[in-house]
């Protein structure tokens, strides 16, 4: 979670390689993660990240910037099926997967205490 918090990009979201900036932002593994940190901490298992909260809601907030009028949501990297080329360069595509993930990061951030 340290580690997460401390890579989040400016624009809230986590690049495709957490560690590697220039593979760009992408939506899903942002909602996985913002998911992970929210509830790590309402459930106290995090108490060495106070960050973690705020984090994930930013995250939240910068992904619903890519949900589409139809509600898909947008901006994810592709999948490894074209391989790690296509990962790492700028293609985002709509992923329906995506959108449970950000379903999970907005409930686990508005959840009660």
């Amino acid at each position: 979670a340290q580690r997460a918090l401390g890579l989040q990009r400016d624009d809230g979201l986590w690049s495709v390689y957490l560690s590697e900036p220039a593979t760009g932002s992408d939506t899903s593994g942002s909602a996985a993660i913002a998911a992970g940190l929210a509830l790590g901490a309402r459930l106290g298992l995090l108490p060495s990240a106070p960050a973690a909260l705020p984090a994930a809601t930013r995250a939240v907030k910068a992904i619903a910037n890519h949900l589409a009028p139809d509600g898909m949501l947008g901006g994810s990297a592709q999948l490894n099926r074209g391989g790690e080329p296509l990962q790492r360069g700028g293609f985002r595509v709509l992923a329906p997967f995506a959108m449970g993930l950000l379903a999970s990061a907005r409930a686990a951030v508005h959840s009660p205490a």
